[in-house]
């Protein structure tokens, strides 16, 4: 357990299997010197950046576009190596495609190069394997029936897989999906499972990559939530979807599987966090999500990465212009890798 002069982030007692997974120390503004090297597992604060565009100060990392000569981005993924790359989900007038764009800082990227200039593909999601190798899955729009796969080969080319990675049952869709690779370098993809309908609560489940006996359910919308009057209201999470799952390892050596996601109520949109200890089980709320929202802001879209010096955390705002939003966590010394 962890304290700060200001901020203690204690885990409940329905939680202690998942304390060293969820907890995490902190303080809000500038840090005394005693607390600089606390440990920080990347799950609480966050607070978004603001760059100076001009005369102005942005929030704003992919800025939402004012004209259809400007890209408009969405679904973003972040991977760190000596800087960060983003995969994205690209809209540029009428070509759409799945895009990457290269920062030093993680504040100020490059144009997007093309990496599948397929319109059809949406919410690319990317991974290492063991040796290094960067994959990615992607959703298949309209129909979102499917969960395609594609590696970069040694040429530096994204080669596409024909045959999905998972496929949908029934009239469900398959979005937004995540991919890991577990400690024997399996891949297993995550996805948000809504039904074809629309009507029924988003939900998160997994499956090891082309195996569906293994798929699972692993994180559901919440419910029983309460107001303060204490008539029955919809939970912030009551549906959850977006997921993005790292394998991380804490500072005590032990795997441990992050989740961030979204959690929709209506048109309300938060980030939670989540954890297990393998692939497949039920994840673990942290017990004070949410971990980022703001009145007037439906953050969607979440993506993390861990940084030598803090983590980082990037949010899309979805709608006619959409746009990404970075948070930075700097709160004492990273303690999980990933």
């Amino acid at each position: 357990m962890c304290s700060s002069r200001s901020d203690a982030v204690r885990a409940t007692a329905g939680a202690l299997a998942l304390a060293g997974a969820l907890g995490a120390c902190g303080t809000l503004g500038d840090t005394p010197p005693s607390e600089a090297a606390l440990p920080n597992r990347g799950v609480t604060p966050w607070t978004l950046v603001e760059l100076l565009r001009g005369a102005w100060l942005s929030s704003w990392v992919f800025v939402p576009p004012t004209s259809p000569a400007l890209p408009a981005v969405t679904e973003p993924c972040a991977l760190w190596s000596d800087g960060v790359e983003v995969f994205a989900e690209v809209r540029l007038g009428a070509r759409r495609f799945v895009g990457r764009a290269v920062s030093a800082d993680g504040l100020v990227f490059g144009a997007f190069e093309p990496v599948l200039d397929a319109p059809e593909l949406r919410a690319p999601h990317a991974a290492r394997d063991a040796r290094g190798r960067r994959h990615l899955v992607v959703a298949v729009a309209p129909d979102f029936d499917r969960i395609l796969h594609a590696a970069a080969g040694d040429d530096g080319e994204w080669r596409l897989d024909e045959v999905p990675w998972v496929e949908a049952r029934g009239d469900e869709r398959l979005e937004s999906p995540s991919l890991v690779f577990d400690e024997d370098d399996v891949p297993w993809v995550y996805w948000t499972r809504v039904t074809g309908t629309g009507t029924g609560t988003p939900r998160v489940e997994v499956q090891q990559a082309s195996t569906p006996s293994t798929r699972r359910v692993v994180l559901e919308g919440a419910s029983g939530c309460a107001a303060p009057s204490g008539a029955s209201t919809l939970c912030w999470d009551a549906g959850v979807a977006r997921p993005d799952v790292r394998r991380a390892t804490t500072a005590a050596g032990r795997t441990v599987y992050r989740m961030f996601y979204a959690g929709e109520r209506g048109e309300a949109s938060a980030i939670g966090f989540a954890a297990a200890f393998t692939p497949d089980a039920p994840f673990e709320r942290y017990a004070f999500n949410p971990v980022l929202e703001a009145d007037g802001r439906a953050f969607t879209a979440p993506s993390a990465v861990a940084r030598p010096r803090d983590f980082a955390l990037y949010v899309g705002l979805e709608g006619a212009r959409p746009g990404v939003m970075m948070a930075v966590d700097a709160v004492g010394a990273p303690s999980e890798t990933w």
